[in-house]
């Protein structure tokens, strides 16, 4: 039986790189209507709105991210950057089918509303599943 320090040394950083990377993405696309509206369109305030609005809409994204990084192995690193992965996809999928109107930006506020559950249940699935994090996860070198 492999104990954390060995198991942690069979866990590959590829999956956390992408995670990381992934998420920057997500952040980057989150701000692209904001700079649209604000370079663009000539709507500076947008620039303030897509601090907080692409922060808060991105959280969710860089918590499963986290996640990825802090599992020890790589089924849990695969399960938390398929969780990414769908937390991208729904809002992607929620942002191009809906409609405009005049009240649809509030779905950058109210979409990780529905997602910060999600992540919640994963996490606990997790833990009852044996997952723990990694013991270096948190150190600095």
């Amino acid at each position: 039986m492999l104990d954390a320090h060995a198991m942690a040394q069979r866990r590959t950083p590829i999956l956390t790189h992408l995670a990381g990377w992934l998420a920057l993405a997500n952040l980057l696309g989150l701000t692209l209507p904001f700079l649209y509206a604000a370079f663009v369109e000539g709507d500076g305030a947008s620039l303030a709105g897509a601090a907080v609005a692409a922060t808060w809409t991105a959280a969710p994204v860089v918590t499963a991210a986290a996640f990825v990084g802090a599992s020890p192995s790589r089924i849990g690193a695969s399960l938390f950057l398929l969780l990414e992965l769908l937390l991208i996809a729904s809002f992607g999928w929620e942002f191009v089918t809906m409609p405009h109107t005049s009240t649809s930006g509030l779905i950058f506020l109210s979409w990780p509303l529905l997602q910060w559950p999600a992540i919640l249940l994963a996490f606990l699935v997790a833990l009852l599943f044996g997952w723990r994090m990694r013991p270096d996860f948190m150190k600095v070198e």
